[in-house]
């Protein structure tokens, strides 16, 4: 915010349905809190926490994450958050309380993520790093439970109709190990006002 590097956002949702309750089961409630500051005039540092109360899915998922930007064209984000959940399988309501325990999927995991990107008016490129874990699989993440990725994209202008773009990607499975690389390279033109064609 101009004037105060420092500020507060707390969030609080709740979902009602016909009945006049939240969800389709009983009310909970979901809360949240982050913070941002600006520590120098190239660093910014922020964190974030949110809890949800829903019985069937206890959660919470913390986070931190810094953005530096080195320039007006180069700038490197990096993230980190850990998740927490004790889902209940209640696909079964009439199980007997001796199994009780076995219904509960207790699950945790972390997940980090840097991004180092460049742009300019005529190319721009990024690199990146992703590592989630088994149990890091908040609805919310973009990131995949159990996979690590590694990427490259970079795109340059040629001329004012023409682009240059091309693409690098690793990803492995955490559990079992399996690799998949991949690489493209592609010219974009702009054959008309509404067409684009790419090779």
């Amino acid at each position: 915010l101009d004037g105060n590097p420092v500020y507060l956002r707390i969030t609080v949702e709740a979902q009602i349905n016909a009945f006049g309750k939240a969800g389709a089961g009983d009310e909970y409630i979901v809360g949240g809190v982050a913070g941002n500051y600006q520590l120098t005039k190239k660093i910014n540092v922020g964190a974030s926490y949110v809890q949800s109360d829903d019985p069937t899915n206890d959660e919470t998922l913390a986070s931190v994450n810094t953005v530096v930007k080195f320039n007006d064209k180069l700038k490197l984000i990096a993230e980190a958050a850990q998740y927490k959940s004790d889902k209940l399988n209640d696909s079964n309501t009439s199980a007997d309380p001796i199994n009780a325990g076995s219904l509960n999927n207790d699950e945790d995991g972390t997940a980090t993520r840097v991004e180092l990107s460049f742009k300019d008016l005529q190319k721009d490129a990024k690199l990146y790093y992703s590592h989630a874990d088994d149990g890091f699989d908040p609805l919310s993440s973009p990131l995949t439970a159990g996979r690590t990725e590694t990427g490259l994209t970079a795109n340059a202008v040629l001329n004012p109709k023409t682009k240059l773009k091309a693409e690098a990607l690793q990803t492995e499975d955490n559990t079992n190990h399996g690799k998949r690389t991949g690489a493209s390279v592609s010219i974009e033109r702009q054959l008309t006002q509404h067409l684009t064609g790419e090779i």
